[in-house]
């Protein structure tokens, strides 16, 4: 382990780890289901440096006996395609897992399941009710993207061509499309207004004073709030920038307002997946700044979607759902009292 890791960044460690447990795994029940698993896993396109690290696990005597850098490399490629990182509650990356089952389910950039985990394992969970016979989708990438990134993504990382119903027929917002929102394709800023905002944001982002930095990020997005549609990828990360910003420094009146336009961006990206976790989460700081504010029936109301999402998304047990049914509980008595 200690040659490994000073020889290699965190993520190839992480994968050459994962190879040789599941390897391991294989040896171990090589009559099994497992190794009938992982024998059909689809196979990923193969990396210059597959080979070479294939060739370090088997020297590192990561990979049981008779396995060969080859083999270790084929798995390592197929990982690309086929693996999973597994999130927390709070949609944050804890870790990389191999589930040849769960593998099996395709790709839509408008799915009706989603992946979530308990621990080490995976639940694939509807985000609508589904009928009979039809076919469980999840994405495989970031939804919140215009269509032309979703589909180079795709293609570069899993070899298809994405027709679903979103890629195909598109998303619109008052009669518009989403992706030209988004790329800022509607008569939004010009190139050349749109310089300066992000000129400040780079600054920013390079700035080691949190005051300052502050300062830049706001001019920016004062600026970019003139600009951009609420649909604007630029203004959304900025808004995201921002909010963050304003949390760190107790303004609370300016993170909700950023959290609001956050939430409307979502809204309309994920218009045609209403219960997606991202919207949940962001809806979940969203209520707590409406309640931080004062305003006790907006933050019920937002506390409300979010509840109900979680349970789809999350599941009725898990304690990011129970904090905000707790929450809803809370709010609907302070409501009661007005």
């Amino acid at each position: 382990m200690p040659r490994l890791a000073e020889a290699e960044q965190e993520a190839v460690v992480a994968e050459l780890l994962l190879a040789g447990r599941c390897l391991w795994r294989r040896h171990a029940e090589p009559n099994g289901p497992v190794a009938q698993s992982f024998d059909d896993l689809a196979p990923g396109p193969a990396l210059g440096s597959d080979l070479a690290l294939g060739s370090k696990a088997v020297a590192l005597g990561l990979v049981p006996p008779g396995v060969t850098a080859a083999r270790a490399a084929g798995l390592l490629a197929a990982f690309r395609a086929n693996n999973f990182g597994v999130l927390d509650s709070l949609l944050h990356v804890v870790g990389a897992a191999c589930y040849p089952t769960t593998a099996l389910l395709n790709h839509s950039c408008a799915p009706n399941c989603v992946l979530t985990y308990d621990g080490n394992r995976v639940e694939v969970r509807t985000l609508c009710e589904v009928a009979a016979g039809t076919e469980l989708c999840h994405s495989y990438v970031e939804l919140c993207q215009p269509t032309a990134v979703r589909q180079r993504v795709l293609a570069e990382g899993y070899g298809f061509v994405c027709r679903c119903a979103r890629c195909v027929d598109g998303l619109s917002h008052d009669g518009r499309s989403v992706d030209d929102l988004m790329t800022g394709g509607a008569g939004q800023g010009s190139e050349a207004e749109l310089k300066r905002p992000l000129s400040l944001l780079q600054q920013a982002a390079a700035e080691e004073d949190l005051e300052r930095e502050a300062e830049l990020v706001q001019e920016a997005l004062s600026s970019l709030r003139r600009l951009c549609h609420p649909c604007s990828l630029v203004r959304y990360s900025a808004e995201g920038t921002a909010l963050g910003l304003a949390l760190a420094r107790g303004e609370v009146a300016e993170a909700r307002e950023c959290c609001r336009n956050a939430v409307q961006f979502l809204e309309a990206a994920l218009s045609h997946c209403p219960r997606h976790p991202l919207l949940a989460l962001q809806r979940f700081t969203l209520a707590d700044l409406h309640g931080a504010c004062g305003d006790v029936r907006a933050a019920l109301a937002t506390m409300q979607a979010c509840a109900q999402a979680l349970e789809a998304t999350h599941g009725p047990g898990d304690e990011l759902r129970q904090q905000a049914i707790a929450r809803v509980e809370e709010l609907q008595m302070a409501a009661a009292r007005l």
